[in-house]
């Protein structure tokens, strides 16, 4: 998903490995991969959810 970014946007190599280093963290943070990051993201997004009510934000 990162390269895609990459692709599609002018990021330099430096900034390119922090997204990476960060999007690692923030994975191990809350124990679930990206995409799972992503569809649980997705699905509160599609229910309207408030961002003060996020799952994601509560850690």
């Amino acid at each position: 998903m990162l390269k895609k970014v990459q692709s599609t946007r002018v990021i330099l190599e430096k900034t390119f490995n922090y997204y990476k280093s960060a999007v690692a963290q923030y994975t191990d943070l809350h124990e679930l991969s990206l995409k799972e990051l992503m569809d649980e993201a997705i699905k509160e997004q599609d229910n309207n959810i408030n961002w003060k009510n996020q799952k994601l934000n509560k850690d």
